[in-house]
C-alpha cells in the first residue's frame, strides 16, 4: 500500500512538473504568435506564427502521450499497465 502511494505521489508530481515545462514552452509559443501577428507588414511575418503554432500543437501532443501513459501506470497492477 504505502509503494503504491509513493508510485502515484512520484508520478503526479513528474506530470505536475512535465505540465509547467511545456507551458512555459507554450507560453513562448504565444509570444512568438504575437510578434509575427503585430508585424505582419513586414517581409516574413508568418514565420514566427508558424514556429509558434507547430510548438504549441508538440507540446500538447507530447503532454498527451505522457499524461496517458502516467496515469496507465497510477491505474495499473504493481506499476504494470500493458
Amino acid at each position: 500500500m504505502q509503494g503504491s502511494l509513493l508510485k502515484i505521489i512520484s508520478l503526479g508530481t513528474m506530470l505536475f512538473l512535465i505540465g509547467l515545462l511545456l507551458a512555459f514552452f507554450v507560453f513562448v509559443s504565444l509570444i512568438s504568435i504575437n510578434l509575427g501577428l503585430t508585424n505582419y507588414q513586414k517581409e516574413g511575418f508568418w514565420i514566427p506564427i508558424l514556429a509558434g503554432s507547430l510548438v504549441i500543437l508538440i507540446c500538447l501532443w507530447f503532454f498527451f502521450l505522457v499524461s496517458r501513459f502516467v496515469i496507465r501506470r497510477m491505474k495499473g497492477k504493481n506499476g504494470i499497465a500493458f
